[in-house]
């Protein structure tokens, strides 16, 4: 004869509790819009606090005529540019333009150290007459003595006139 036995179960029930998920979305959205890193896409610091300063090309083209349009990248005093981090960007343009240079760094055209100034080397060829906006959106590192900061997806934007 067989005995059967039949053991409680004696493990916590376990059951989703609606504060611990609101806790859980709390802490979700504050990650998110209280990090370094802010949401893809935005620059979470203002311009007056990076350590650098951008100089854009002032330039008019020529319809269908091809120029260099670089953004230069000056490091305030105590700052370089960081030569170890993979430094990239991408080059968008909104109007009647277009980029020769659609990546920049890793697998693109290189990036230029000029001195302790970086540049960004965009080419642009004008389509037809208007004003054009260009954005370079880059991925680098500029640091000092004691730090270094990382920049992902930070856009620098400037216009273009072709006639």
């Amino acid at each position: 004869m067989q005995s059967t036995s039949k053991q409680k179960d004696t493990r916590p029930e376990l059951r989703r509790s609606p504060g611990i998920l609101a806790a859980l979305a709390l802490f979700s959205f504050a990650f998110v819009v209280l990090s370094p890193i802010g949401l893809p896409g935005i620059q979470t610091a203002a311009a007056e606090d990076d350590p650098f300063v951008l100089q854009f090309p002032k330039l008019t083209l020529k319809s269908g005529a091809e120029a260099p349009a670089p953004v230069t990248l000056k490091p305030k005093a105590g700052w370089k540019w960081n030569t170890e981090y993979p430094a990239s960007a991408e080059v968008s343009v909104d109007g009647p333009c277009e980029t020769t240079t659609k990546t920049l760094g890793k697998s693109g055209k290189a990036i230029e150290l000029k001195g302790k100034d970086v540049v960004f080397p965009v080419s642009l060829k004008g389509k037809a007459a208007g004003s054009a906006k260009v954005t370079v959106m880059g991925n680098f590192s500029i640091c000092n003595e004691e730090s270094c900061k990382i920049f992902r997806k930070r856009g620098m934007v400037y216009t273009v006139e072709i006639k």
